[in-house]
């Protein structure tokens, strides 16, 4: 089986989100989907590369309302090219060596290795990388078009650790929380209307109170607010709603995420 060509994958994507919209009702959803990505109010045109992040994260990832699964299985046998975004995977990455069109990068979630095929000269020893990553069936993987990288990286990767490990986390993250902590940061980015930092509060605190929680919703946002890196404060919060309440965890850790963004 030959190399994947990158220009395959943005076909497939693109076919993919077309079939998409031909299911009913699904267009909704994707407005929906679009303001979970971004928050609800956007102004301005957002940058091509974050278009691509949403279509990623809302074909391959995110659970469809309507289909009940990625629209990606879901739609599998409606649309022939859909199998080569199969076993992609979004994550951080530090780059250990690049020479010759290819970098080795370390996964920082799990420490894994792998190998991408790169334009030469388009990634260097230190860069920090996010996106995602599509599986090679020749060998090695092919980076998103829409990999974001961070030059210098070095001190940016060792906060992230920091950061995930502050959350003690038994999953991976998923793409949505990457763009909320990372990429939605990133210097010089399209400005992404986020919604008011009162709205998130209140949703926060209806969050603890079905939870059983007596935690004030605006001393943790004053608390967030006054941290460089989230983790520190997320983390052992989490620790304390898991032991001593009900509260919903994955929504309040990404409501938290949203209100230090």
């Amino acid at each position: 089986m030959g190399s994947l060509d990158p220009m395959q994958l943005q076909a497939a994507l693109q076919n993919l989100y077309a079939a998409a919209l031909r299911e009913s009702h699904l267009e909704a959803e994707v407005q929906r989907a679009r303001r979970e990505f971004f928050g609800p109010r956007i102004h301005g045109k957002l940058a091509p590369v974050a278009e691509q992040r949403f279509l990623e994260w809302f074909l391959l990832e995110r659970d469809s309302d309507r289909l009940g699964a990625p629209p990606r299985e879901a739609l599998l046998p409606t649309c022939d090219d859909a199998e080569l975004l199969a076993d992609s995977f979004a994550s951080v990455f530090t780059v250990a060596a690049s020479a010759h069109g290819i970098a080795d990068v370390r996964d920082l979630q799990d420490e894994d290795s792998y190998e991408l095929a790169v334009p030469q000269g388009a990634l260097q020893k230190g860069d920090m990388v996010v996106g995602r990553l599509h599986p090679d069936p020749a060998g090695g993987w092919q980076p998103s078009a829409a990999l974001a990288v961070y030059r210098p990286g070095t001190a940016l990767a060792k906060a992230f650790q920091r950061d995930l490990k502050n959350l003690e986390l038994d999953r991976r993250l998923t793409q949505i929380e990457l763009e909320h902590l990372l990429l939605a940061r990133t210097p010089g980015a399209t400005e992404i209307a986020r919604q008011p930092v009162e709205h998130l509060e209140a949703q926060l605190e209806t969050v603890l109170r079905r939870g059983g929680c007596g935690r004030s919703a605006a001393d943790i946002s004053e608390d967030l607010a006054m941290a460089a890196r989230p983790g520190a404060v997320v983390g052992p919060l989490l620790d304390e709603l898991a032991f001593d309440t009900a509260v919903d965890l994955d929504r309040a850790r990404t409501l938290m995420l949203e209100i230090w963004s």
